[in-house]
């Protein structure tokens, strides 16, 4: 049977059942279907049905992981099978948090046929006392109404309710608001959050000068939301966070709770040692977002690119710039996709769960900031994708923002002399850009060399110290430290194997035994035994057509011309394909008018 009929026999049928509060019908009719054909789609929908019908009994969820297992080695196609993978993933971390009830047989599965070994035997019934209430996930129904906690949760909570400080490492979805609300209505005394984003309902937040001024009160809970900002932002915190350690000492909080969503090791042991935490749990939640597609797309034609991944996507698309200039210009291009494509300048957060697909117009400078935003794609756990345009040109655009943020010594004596001089703000901005004089004007000010005497005017301090205690190391170690993460940025989009195990290599997450890649295009490639997949194939065509403009070919020519003639980023994508395979391609773009041929019968780019 194909994949209509089964849904048409059994799963339906079963999920009226389910649906109509007939269980057991609903149940056996899957069971009865995956006995007669053993086919993996029904596997994976009577594991659903027993998450459904059993969310909180161990063996039964036992059995539906054993049944997924099985569903990710049959069915057929890729959505099938990350969906079977997502929810193997579901049903683990449902089975770690199911409730452990002693005395209970297990369900123990009969060697021989998988599939008829998921029918279990019929257990004896043992007269039983029903387990005591967890309290914690009782209290968790009465204020948040939801059944059981995300990974990671509760395991910082336990952590800060037994009086010891925690770091967790939330990646984007995993639940850290609820972490703070849960824990400041179970402190006995105030919850103070530092943090410079919105409001958590039963807290006070303050920024960090607010915090400084806080006298008196006692605090039982300090949270240190985006934690990571400590450590990122140099010395634009300097006058700010430089205290934060002094402050927490000055304030005895009973416990401090350091959260940020993206943290590598190296900055995770940074924030330890800012906030002056004695031996704090750790917790870090997985960055291995099994519904996400990862895949770089090397292009000199950005819209072109963007434009095929759109005709090969439907729903929802966020695409992301790092200049307003880039976003404007997209916007305009995509009028006629306004109504589900969404174009960001900058780092705004998108608003909505039901994004399948974030692609970055550019590389973003770091793997966190590419994570935290691409990671807005499926949120609803739904399958999605995460796309790079990536031009070589890209690494210098990143490394002059660099020079520009963090200026060498000799620049920012130059702004000092400068002021001095007194010489008029414009002035001293454009001795050597924007970026640099203000990077250099921010640190003089800190370091009590300067201050200002009025809006956009700045004057040297009767009190300066001498100019040989000017200190540029933090500047010096800053930049080694973004020239690190873009060097990491820059291996993600150059990978040769999977990306998914560069990014999680990178944060410091070491998959279990066994682990394989849910999706990225160069493990996709792998497994279809081809270079590139069929969308790759289709926009390498579609460049060769922009870069052979002005030439007059046959079809035939053409194909030839494309694995020939062409640049290198349009010849190596059809690396392996035949001129036929390539001739078919055209044909099917001139068909769809992504690309034509004009009244002199040379190829253009199509209006589509």
């Amino acid at each position: 049977m194909d994949w209509s009929q089964l849904n048409s026999k059994y799963v339906l049928p079963a999920r009226r059942h389910l649906l109509g509060g007939r269980a057991a019908q609903g149940e056996e009719m899957l069971r009865q279907g995956l006995e007669e054909t053993g086919d993996g789609w029904l596997a994976y929908q009577l594991a659903e049905a027993l998450l459904f019908i059993s969310p909180e009994d161990p063996p039964r969820i036992e059995e539906a992981c054993r049944l997924l297992e099985l569903a990710v080695g049959k069915v057929a196609g890729d959505l099938h099978r990350r969906l079977a993978e997502t929810a193997l993933d579901r049903a683990r971390a449902m089975l770690a948090l199911a409730p452990k009830r002693e005395g209970r047989p297990q369900t123990m599965l009969p060697a021989g046929d998988p599939v008829r070994a998921a029918r279990p035997r019929p257990r004896p019934v043992v007269e039983e006392e029903p387990p005591p209430p967890d309290p914690m996930v009782e209290k968790l129904k009465s204020l948040f109404g939801f059944e059981s906690f995300r990974p990671g949760q509760r395991e910082t909570i336990e952590t800060l309710l037994k009086g010891r400080s925690a770091v967790a490492v939330m990646p984007p979805g995993s639940g850290k608001s609820l972490v703070v609300e849960f824990a400041a209505k179970s402190v006995d005394g105030a919850t103070v959050v530092v943090s410079g984003a919105s409001a958590k309902g039963a807290v006070l937040q303050v920024t960090v000068e607010e915090f400084a001024q806080l006298q008196g009160e006692r605090i039982a809970l300090l949270v240190i939301d985006e934690a990571d900002r400590l450590c990122e932002w140099g010395h634009r915190l300097t006058r700010a966070y430089a205290p934060m350690r002094e402050l927490i000492g000055r304030s005895a909080p009973g416990v401090v709770l350091a959260l940020t969503a993206v943290a590598t090791p190296r900055v995770r042991a940074e924030i330890i040692e800012r906030l002056g935490m004695a031996a704090p749990h750790v917790q870090v939640g997985s960055f291995d977002r099994r519904n996400l597609v990862w895949s770089v797309i090397e292009t000199r034609d950005r819209m072109t690119a963007l434009r095929t991944v759109l005709a090969e996507r439907t729903g929802a698309v966020v695409v992301r710039t790092q200049r307003r200039s880039d976003a404007e210009a997209v916007a305009a291009a995509l009028k006629e996709e306004a109504a589900r494509v969404q174009v960001i300048a900058g780092d705004a957060p998108v608003d909505r769960r039901d994004v399948r697909a974030v692609v970055h117009w550019q590389m973003p400078a770091s793997l966190e900031q590419y994570y935290v935003e691409a990671t807005e794609a499926g949120r609803d756990g739904e399958p999605a994708n995460a796309v790079i345009l990536h031009d070589a040109d890209d690494k210098g655009f990143h490394r002059t923002a660099i020079e520009q943020t963090y200026p060498d010594r000799s620049v920012v004596v130059e702004v000092l002399d400068a002021v001095i001089e007194r010489r008029p703000l414009e002035a001293i901005l454009s001795m050597r850009g924007t970026a640099r004089g203000s990077a250099s004007l921010e640190l003089l000010e800190a370091q009590g060399f300067i201050r200002a005497a009025a809006p956009g005017q700045w004057e040297e301090r009767a009190d300066a110290p001498n100019r040989n205690r000017l200190d540029t190391g933090e500047f010096d170690r800053r930049r080694r430290q973004a020239e690190e993460r873009l060097r990491a940025m820059e291996r993600y989009v150059e990978a040769r194997g999977c990306r998914r195990m560069e990014m999680l290599a990178w944060f410091g997450e070491r998959p279990a035994a066994g682990w394989q890649c849910a999706g990225c295009d160069r493990c996709r490639a792998a497994r279809e035994g081809s270079a590139s997949d069929a969308g790759v194939v289709r926009q390498a065509v579609v460049m060769g057509v922009r870069e052979l403009e002005g030439r007059r070919f046959s079809i035939n020519e053409m194909s030839r011309a494309m694995l020939f003639l062409a640049p290198p980023h349009v010849t190596r994508p059809l690396k392996g394909k035949s001129e036929a395979e390539v001739r078919d391609v055209i044909n099917a773009l001139l068909r769809e008018g992504a690309i034509e041929l004009d009244g002199k019968g040379q190829f253009v780019r199509g209006k589509r």
